[in-house]
């Protein structure tokens, strides 16, 4: 069979970060999987990491895969991270997590790929002794798969583009502390009947968190400041026309141990060739 060729790209990490405080060094990556460009399948597996007292997991995974699909004509790729067990100085607590980026890529010249986050999931999250309750909106990024799709809803729908620019906190630079800027790339922003992009990218709020804001534990829709840990972020995504990456949960360590771990990351794409798919 004369398979069109195609160009896949799909990577995956369980874990990953950096201690600089009381110590210096990095979390080395955790499970971690990419897929050569020709497609195919890699796995990983780490099970029952612990470094000090900063960061443990139970298990963590990854897989990613990439086929022609021939009754479609198109390209098919799945990348998956996965985290059991994870404690973070017991402050952050995930019994599990999942991150997953699945996209169709047509193999006719020109045509644009869907793709879905749908199959990524967080369960029995705890932050500083509270169970937290998260409002998804994967459901939503994952039928609004193309960037057309995506543009056009934003651009229609009056209820969406609001939700968004709240949770975003476009224009509403004032309302946040300095500390949590660099997760609201929109903060300076006016509000816009088009989406808020840079370049073709997009970065999107997957949850907001309902618990409400106490002394020690600050809440900015998917981030919470908490005294004497840091900042915890739960769920981005970073969308291009042919490019999703989704991390869904990070933790910037502040006081009294300095530094950074990120679970959950996947990422995953692709694209035809120059010449535009010929065999």
């Amino acid at each position: 069979m004369n398979t069109p060729r195609f160009l896949y790209h799909a990577s995956a990490v369980g874990l990953a970060g950096e201690v600089r405080r009381p110590f210096q060094q990095p979390i080395h990556a955790q499970a971690t999987t990419a897929l050569p460009r020709y497609g195919g399948h890699a796995a990983s597996r780490v099970d029952n990491f612990q470094l000090a007292d900063i960061v443990t997991h139970s298990t963590a995974s990854s897989d990613a895969t990439g086929v022609y699909n021939q009754l479609s004509n198109s390209f098919e790729t799945t990348v998956k991270a996965t985290v059991t067990g994870l404690d973070i100085r017991g402050v952050v607590t995930v019994e599990s997590l999942t991150s997953m980026v699945h996209s169709t890529h047509p193999a006719t010249k020109g045509a644009e790929p869907h793709i879905s986050v749908s199959g990524s999931e967080i369960n029995g999250l705890r932050v500083a002794g509270r169970d937290i309750v998260l409002e998804s909106r994967l459901e939503i990024y994952s039928k609004l798969a193309t960037m057309t799709a995506l543009r056009d809803y934003y651009k229609e729908t009056a209820d969406f583009r609001e939700d968004f620019e709240r949770a975003a906190f476009v224009g509403r630079e004032s309302a946040l502390p300095e500390d949590v800027w660099h997760f609201f790339p929109w903060r300076r922003s006016k509000s816009s009947a088009t989406l808020h992009e840079d370049q073709g990218l997009t970065i999107v709020p997957l949850y907001t968190i309902k618990n409400p804001s106490e002394p020690g534990f600050e809440v900015y829709e998917n981030v919470i400041k908490v005294a004497d840990f840091g900042r915890v972020h739960i769920g981005e995504l970073i969308i291009q026309g042919d490019r999703r990456r989704l991390l869904m949960v990070h933790a910037d360590l502040g006081s009294p141990c300095e530094g950074c771990v990120s679970a959950g990351c996947s990422d995953g794409n692709g694209t035809n060739p120059p010449d535009g798919g010929g065999g």
